[in-house]
């Protein structure tokens, strides 16, 4: 049975960009600043649509909402970073998860389907994705509860927290397994 899942968004919503990076201490994400980031739509979809509470671009974040009712401040190698949402003159707030001390080498690049860039000796794009259980296994679960899969920054969550963010009743989030993942979910 599949311990891991990828986070998909379920409604149409904005796309989102940061406002500005002068507050930040380091570039990207490993980062603590002196105050939320302002990220604002910079894509709207047609007509009447839902601020649903996850997106994935330009980082993963989650309303804080759910990272507190699912208990989400303290998993290993996660740091939030909050941010302040705005959209058509309403601001939400939000957590970035970053995750970029928390990368997992885990792809069975035996059974996977995968585009390898040979330039940069690496994963480009995804297609269809199986998990190396073997390797997983190796890490203490506390360790990898949410983690970037270091092949293509794909973040993975364990059932556990998956089972504590559904709790919540998260509005335009589901969470699908490797097996049914392909390209472009997200």
């Amino acid at each position: 049975m599949n311990e891991y899942y990828l986070a998909i968004k379920t409604t149409a919503s904005p796309l989102y960009d940061l406002m500005d990076w002068d507050d930040i201490i380091n570039y990207p994400w490993n980062v603590y600043p002196n105050q939320p980031l302002r990220t604002y739509s910079s894509f709207r979809p047609e007509g009447k649509y839902t601020i649903g509470e996850y997106f994935s671009v330009p980082a993963v974040a989650f309303s804080k909402r759910i990272v507190e009712e699912a208990g989400l401040r303290h998993i290993y190698g996660v740091n939030l970073v909050p941010t302040i949402v705005e959209d058509r003159k309403q601001q939400y707030e939000f957590y970035y998860l970053n995750l970029m001390v928390n990368k997992i080498s885990c792809m069975d690049k035996q059974l996977s389907k995968y585009r390898w860039d040979d330039e940069y000796q690496e994963v480009n794009a995804i297609k269809s994705l199986v998990l190396d259980d073997n390797k997983l296994k190796k890490i203490p679960l506390q360790k990898r509860l949410i983690f970037v899969m270091a092949e293509d920054d794909i973040t993975l969550y364990h059932q556990t927290i998956v089972d504590r963010i559904m709790a919540t009743k998260p509005v335009g989030l589901n969470f699908v397994s490797p097996d049914a993942f392909r390209f472009g979910m997200s």
